[in-house]
């Protein structure tokens, strides 16, 4: 909220001094010429006019003066107290001056820019800080079992062979689980960067999509899930990056098998509209906490304390369809729990965004 400048009780004592020595320098002078006039010419009440609107008018053009001059003084005053290496606290007050108004409006967005960069800086610190510590905790819980049961193999050589294969076996996926973690780190920063490049080629959503099911085939009948292709007869053919791009559903249909608890279907949906492609990833497993789903996409977000996952996976997902200028979303009920990806076809349109 911007405010008018006031003067403070030290200013107007120093206006209205000026002014008495303004009355006692122009009076006294004044008097002895109205005095000489009089006796010359005998006309008392026409000097008296004239001489007191010339005072009038020197008075006022002096107080003016010295008026704008305490509202610069004040203003000045103002900004020494603003350093440019500190975050500005307050705004400049507005002068009533006219000229001097416009340079604090001038000023003060100055000072708003700087105000809302501190913020944005503050919170990316704070986002800093935030993901140092969840990197070093989820790094740390492997490699904290991987150099226990090490220890335990180095200090007890004489273990029996089920017990030492048993800490091998422990070891070697705490040792996964921590390369799974690197790598998803490695992927997440890489996708938050502005020099990724995307290698765009054309790509049939359809056959993607397929292709996709049959390699989930085998594991989803393990779980007992059936997975369910329903995809146009003809081909949908979008500009993308394919690696990348098999990397977001390759995740969907991941999170849904592993997550979606209870589910007996996993249904994978194609559909063409005039300028984009939609395809939906669902299941009819346990639904999501609706006060989860504003955060699914968040970096290393975890539903459950339970998860073995980074917590990246969405995150990554959801970076990846942002770099082709798509939308991703969630929506879960009791019946069921839908991922929608929404493509544009053709990169051309997007690409002065």
């Amino acid at each position: 909220m911007q405010s008018t400048a006031r003067l403070t009780p030290r200013q107007q004592k120093e206006l209205v001094m000026w002014g008495a020595l303004t009355l006692l320098l122009l009076v006294v002078p004044e008097f002895i010429v109205f005095k000489w006039w009089c006796q010359l010419f005998d006309v008392r009440v026409l000097a008296l006019l004239l001489l007191i609107v010339w005072d009038g008018t020197l008075l006022v053009l002096i107080l003016s003066v010295h008026w704008q001059h305490l509202q610069t003084s004040q203003l000045l005053a103002e900004l020494k107290q603003i350093k440019l290496t500190d975050i500005p606290q307050r705004l400049v007050s507005l002068p009533q001056n006219k000229d001097l108004s416009i340079i604090a409006r001038h000023i003060n967005q100055v000072l708003i820019s700087m105000m809302q960069q501190a913020k944005h800086q503050q919170q990316a610190n704070q986002t800093q800080r935030e993901f140092i510590a969840n990197i070093s905790h989820d790094l740390r819980t492997p490699l904290t079992s991987i150099v226990g049961f090490l220890g335990l193999m180095e200090q007890q050589p004489q273990l029996p062979q089920q017990q030492m294969q048993k800490y091998i076996h422990i070891a070697y996926q705490k040792a996964q689980q921590l390369q799974s973690l690197i790598n998803d780190l490695f992927e997440y920063t890489t996708t938050t960067t502005a020099s990724i490049h995307l290698h765009w080629q054309n790509l049939d959503m359809v056959q993607m999509v397929e292709q996709l099911a049959a390699e989930f085939e085998l594991q989803a009948q393990k779980q007992q899930v059936q997975i369910v292709t329903q995809t146009p007869a003809h081909p949908i053919i979008i500009q993308a990056d394919t690696e990348k791009l098999g990397r977001v559903f390759n995740n969907l249909i991941m999170n849904a098998l592993k997550y979606g608890r209870g589910a007996r279907h996993l249904w994978l949906q194609v559909q063409d509209a005039a300028q984009v492609v939609q395809v939906t990833v669902a299941n009819d497993g346990v639904s999501i906490d609706p006060q989860n789903q504003q955060h699914l996409f968040e970096r290393f977000y975890q539903s459950s304390p339970n998860d073995s996952g980074s917590g990246l996976g969405l995150a990554i997902a959801k970076n990846l369809i942002m770099l082709h200028h798509g939308q991703i979303s969630v929506q879960s009920n009791q019946r069921l729990t839908q991922f929608k990806v929404v493509l544009p076809k053709n990169k051309r349109a997007h690409e002065g965004d």
